[in-house]
């Protein structure tokens, strides 16, 4: 039976498969687990690393190790930001500044007790190719027979092509008591054949109550505010806790003025609320805001065909008032103009414009 891979929030298509493969006795050398921010694969990881250990000689300082991220049982990867004067031939950490060393640290401490923790090191955007070739270093090490050690690299995705290339090398010939578990909410980014070199395990969104289960053990937030927040997440701890720390309710009033001002044309009120957020959390707040603009519109569709699970019910007569004022077609303009704006993400684009988009995309509404 499964001791530890039970404790997993959820993810039942994920752990039949893992469970699957321990049943079999037959572990591959690569997983990867793909699915969105904040659903549990990183505690599934850890569970899933106790459970292949429990055949050895499993006792609770091993345990406390695996938990605690530390080698040989685990080495855990993560972008990093680069040192000065570094360069590809430095260790990862090398050349980084005391206060460089000291955030990373407390960002994986942070992830210790928190596996949904989403790990934030300034200008840490890519994972170093010097990173990866320490796992070389990491396989000559001895280890004791029947133990298995485990590569985990965070956010797989954030690999550069150098830096996937030079996996491939350790994924051609890995010793066989050694597993890589690569995570990923991007798979597309990843190199086809570092992907068909890994099995991959789907995780699936959570449903918001256990969102809420999850939030409440292990942040603090007010309950009323955190069972709110779930209906806006898509079923992610990590995308909660963001809206939670960014003043989830001023946060979704200026998306409110957003489409307020947009509708009766007043662009540069429009846009002034679309910039206060973008200059407090970047380009990722351009995203949320378009998510929620994008939820509103879908909700008006909803509220057309009488059907349930709106997320803006707070502004049910507001959305009433728009339906019996315009047509359901032009609700579907902005949700589309909005899916193209989001396949757009991870490139450069300029935000100024996509919000000039957005915004007159909704302004037409009131033209029409």
């Amino acid at each position: 039976m499964a001791q530890y891979l039970d404790r997993v929030a959820n993810q039942e298509r994920a752990k039949t498969h893992l469970n699957k493969i321990i049943e079999s006795n037959r572990l591959p050398h690569a997983l990867l687990f793909s699915g969105p921010q904040g659903v549990g694969k990183h505690f599934t990881s850890v569970q899933f690393v106790k459970e292949i250990n429990l055949k050895a000689d499993f006792d609770n300082s091993v345990k406390k190790k695996i938990n605690n991220l530390e080698e040989p049982f685990i080495k855990f990867i993560i972008a990093l930001p680069r040192g000065k004067s570094e360069t590809t031939t430095d260790s990862p950490t090398s050349k980084l500044s005391d206060g460089q060393i000291e955030e990373m640290n407390s960002e994986l401490e942070k992830k210790k007790r928190n596996p949904y923790h989403t790990i934030s090191v300034s200008k840490a955007q890519n994972i170093k190719i010097s990173s990866i070739r320490e796992i070389k270093k990491y396989l000559s090490l001895n280890f004791a027979e029947g133990k298995y050690r485990t590569i985990i690299i965070h956010e797989a995705h954030n690999m550069s092509t150098d830096s996937q290339n030079a996996l491939l090398k350790n994924l051609e010939e890995p010793p066989e008591d050694v597993i890589l578990i690569l995570h990923t909410s991007q798979p597309n980014f990843l190199l086809p054949t570092i992907k068909s070199r890994c099995q991959e395990v789907t995780f699936d969104p959570l449903p918001n109550d256990m969102v809420v289960k999850i939030l409440t053990e292990y942040y603090s937030y007010d309950s009323s505010l955190v069972q709110l927040v779930s209906r806006f997440c898509d079923g992610s701890v990590s995308k909660a806790a963001t809206l939670l720390e960014n003043d989830f309710e001023e946060f979704l009033e200026k998306c409110i003025n957003i489409l307020r001002y947009s509708l009766a044309r007043r662009y540069s009120t429009a846009i002034g609320f679309f910039d206060e957020i973008i200059q407090k959390s970047g380009e990722e707040g351009f995203y949320t805001t378009l998510d929620f603009i994008q939820k509103w519109f879908l909700d008006v569709i909803r509220d057309k065909y009488f059907l349930d699970n709106q997320y803006f019910t707070k502004y049910s007569d507001t959305i009433k008032k728009f339906n019996s004022k315009y047509a359901t077609e032009n609700a579907i303009n902005v949700i589309n103009k909005i899916d193209s704006l989001n396949e757009m993400r991870g490139h450069n684009i300029n935000l100024n414009i996509c919000v000039s988009n957005v915004i007159f995309e909704i302004g037409r509404i009131g033209i029409g």
